[in-house]
């Protein structure tokens, strides 16, 4: 196979016996599209040559194209050019909407376009623009290839496999049209990557191969590293760790001679995950370090996303509870940012307030040199400090009493917890066992959704006493059903915390909704105590109401028994636990409350999802409805998918 140094010397002496300028800036296009990620700086002289030409001769497409690619190539490698051809992306989509009436040009624009909007996050913008270019472009053209093949490297990433490969396959069909070598080894890697993610072996290794095939001919380090690093997965499946790793290791060498950084990106992320898999994770965290540091370089949310939760998995395996919740809050710090526009419009709100603010602040301080202000003034930020400090280990201490992934996996295939404390400490908690051996029938997976009396530190200790209470139940006997649970707790409560003879002793409680799943049977036992659980089936919400009461630790009333309800449950059906803080939100246009009936409504609509997307989707309706008013109250929705 020819080294990447003599396909460019090769090209660049083919370019001079080429006269007519706008064909050489057409060849010029073609090898940038296809080599670009070969190269790093080599290939953006030629790219400015290419914006010259067309300068000269009035070459609006060609001067635009060039561009694009030069700009993409920037993307990509990760290298600063000092270019007085550098563009902000704002100028680069003006460049492009003046060519819109060459309409196959404005196709590879459009393309180029969305790539960008997918690096920085803008996921809606990059599909936006990728369907555009299909319903103005009928045609098999090579851009309308290029943005189906755009469309399903966006589905792919947000793992909407099916989508990805009805477009990996378009594109590849045209490609194939189109006789371009280039475009059909692309295509086909990524066929064979959702092969791998879909266990189809046999038709993953023939695609890599196929695609590996391409690439030596064409000399095509970066691709032949792209093949290598899916084969690396492709091992991964078979359980063969040790191929794996030589694969993607293979894959990092052929990308550190062309310094492709995106795909250093991607192998050295792969190369971390294998390590885990095989519990070597002090290499891991090796690995990961390497990817992470290139994505933070070149601003790729995504992949930085996904390193910082393999961190936190690594971490949290070694023990080291400080860097695993670093990183754990790092994710959903980087999620929050790429979930949409409107969240980085808040957090330029949020910067900005906060510079106004520092600014005031450093204002007052300037105009208060008095030395006793002072001292007090120091005295009060140590004193918070320290109360913050304690607060947060209070945090770390509640998030372990909360149950761990590998139980909730155990108990549930298809679930997901979407759990936003008011404050750093919360009276919102879920709990769950799989090891309810008291019961008519072993180890029924039980999970509750509970709202302690208020919010931030106060809420937490009850949370505390109640996790204590409901893992009493576990090996309790005397416990049969879901109503026994609550009314254990019931009367268990008033022992552990004693009146003191005010009012506030006698609202001290909690509200609870607990369900038990024998999907052996397809039952659930359901009991509440002033919440409800909603079963949604075929589009229509059915209402296990729980009874008008709440667990309370007061002993001047009368306690009735909670009523135990046994509900037959149907494939496909979604089950929703959940507390009062949701529903409450003030926000929208008008800052009224969120509503439950605006929450039947919204599960209704997301209830076909998958679990992961419908927590992602009630998150974002959570914080667009909010906006920049204050959360209330801590929130936790529990979803379960039979």
């Amino acid at each position: 196979m020819k080294k990447p140094s003599e396909i460019l010397t090769e090209f660049e002496n083919k370019l001079k016996t080429i006269k007519d300028p706008k064909e050489r800036i057409k060849e010029i296009v073609d090898f940038s599209v296809i080599y670009g990620d070969n190269y790093s700086t080599e290939i953006l002289p030629l790219l400015e040559e290419g914006i010259e030409l067309a300068r000269e001769i009035g070459d609006k497409v060609g001067e635009t194209l060039c561009f694009c690619n030069l700009s993409f190539l920037i993307r990509v490698t990760g290298v600063k050019l000092d270019s007085k051809y550098s563009t902000t992306l704002e100028e680069l989509t003006q460049m492009v909407q003046d060519i819109k009436p060459y309409t196959e040009d404005y196709a590879m624009g459009l393309n180029m376009l969305a790539y960008f909007h997918w690096f920085r996050g803008e996921f809606e913008k990059a599909f936006n623009l990728s369907f555009e270019c299909l319903k103005l472009v009928q045609k098999k053209v090579i851009g309308v290839a290029w943005n189906h093949f755009g469309l399903a490297v966006f589905y792919f990433d947000t793992k909407d496999f099916e989508n990805s490969k009805i477009h990996y396959q378009k594109a590849l069909e045209t490609f194939i049209e189109l006789d371009h070598e280039y475009g059909k080894a692309r295509a086909s890697n990524g066929l064979g990557s959702i092969a791998i993610i879909q266990n189809h072996v046999t038709e993953a290794l023939s695609l890599l191969e196929y695609a590996a095939s391409i690439y030596r001919k064409l000399g095509h380090n970066s691709g032949l590293s792209r093949a290598a690093n899916d084969l690396g997965l492709l091992e991964n499946r078979n359980k063969n760790h040790t191929k794996a790793i030589a694969y993607l290791q293979e894959s990092i060498e052929l990308r550190k001679e062309i310094n492709h950084v995106q795909g250093l990106i991607t192998s050295y992320t792969e190369l971390g995950e294998t390590y885990q898999m095989i519990q070597d994770h002090p290499l891991a965290l090796i690995q990961l370090e390497k990817g992470l540091s290139f994505a933070v370089t070149i601003k790729n949310h995504q992949k930085e996303m996904r390193i910082h939760k393999l961190f936190y998995d690594s971490y949290k395996a070694l023990n080291k509870t400080d860097l695993a919740l670093y990183h754990f809050e790092k994710y959903f710090e980087v999620k929050s940012q790429i979930l949409s526009d409107e969240a980085a419009n808040s957090i330029k709100k949020v910067q900005t307030r906060y510079e106004k603010e520092k600014s005031e602040k450093e204002a007052e301080l300037e105009r208060f040199k008095n030395v006793e202000l002072k001292k007090a003034n120091t005295i009060i930020e140590q004193k918070n400090k320290d109360i913050t400090d304690s607060i947060n280990y209070a945090k770390r201490i509640q998030l372990g009493i909360l149950p761990q992934k590998e139980i909730l996996d155990k108990c549930f295939d298809n679930y997901f917890v979407l759990y936003k404390p008011k404050d750093i400490v919360s009276g919102d908690f879920y709990w769950a066992s799989e090891s309810t051996n008291h019961l008519p029938e072993k180890n029924l997976p039980v999970i509750a959704a509970i709202d302690c009396t208020g919010h931030g530190v106060p809420g937490a200790f009850m949370s505390m006493l109640g996790n204590t209470l409901l893992n009493q139940t576990v090996a309790n006997p005397e416990i049969r059903t879901a109503a026994d649970i609550l009314n254990y707790l019931n009367y268990k409560l008033p022992e552990n915390i004693k009146s003191t003879g005010g009012e506030q002793s006698i609202r001290d409680g909690m509200d609870m909704g607990l369900s038990i799943f024998d999907f052996k049977k397809s039952k659930m036992q359901y009991a509440g105590a002033n919440n409800p659980c909603w079963v949604i089936r075929n589009n229509q919400i059915i209402e296990l109401k729980g009874d008008k009461q709440a667990i309370t630790a007061s002993t001047d009333s009368v306690k009735r028994a909670f009523v135990n309800q046994v509900f037959d449950l149907k494939k496909d059906d979604m089950v929703y636990l959940f507390t009062d803080g949701f529903a409450d939100q003030f926000g929208g246009p008008n800052e009224k409350k969120f509503s439950y009936k605006r929450l039947r409504e919204l599960l209704i609509a997301i209830s076909t999802e998958s679990c992961e997307q419908q927590k992602d989707q009630l998150y974002l309706a959570f914080e667009n409805w909010r906006g920049d008013l204050e959360q209330i109250d801590d929130v936790c929705v529990i979803g379960i998918k039979i």
